[in-house]
């Protein structure tokens, strides 16, 4: 997990965090991103998830990046299309909701998405 940090000067401000959901299983990783509400819609959950798949794709054992969210958060699933990432199909149910489930392999990955 890591803090996302912006540096406007000499300043130092928190604008959210991400990483990580547990560790790779049979080459696969599932990437999660969070902005606090006064920092989205600028491009920053964008960066850091092209951080976090870069970071995942220089890993030789990693050949897919994965992320879930609901359907209805146009903002998040916006992200992951940014991100070259593609619908597949439904992805685990999280507190009894449907989420949506996306995901980009090595091969699709160019890292200017």
């Amino acid at each position: 997990m890591w803090y996302f940090v912006l540096r406007p000067g000499s300043t130092r401000q928190l604008i959210g965090n991400g990483g990580f959901k547990g560790a790779h299983k049979n080459g696969s990783v599932e990437i999660g991103y969070s902005i606090l509400a006064e920092h989205q819609s600028n491009g920053y959950a964008t960066e850091a998830a092209r951080v976090l798949i870069g970071w995942a794709f220089a890993h030789p054992e990693i050949d897919r990046v994965a992320a879930e969210t609901l359907p209805e958060l146009k903002a998040s699933l916006k992200v992951m299309r940014n991100c070259g990432m593609t619908y597949v199909g439904k992805g685990e149910p999280e507190q009894g909701m449907e989420t949506a489930h996306y995901e980009l392999t090595r091969e699709g990955w160019n890292g200017s998405h």
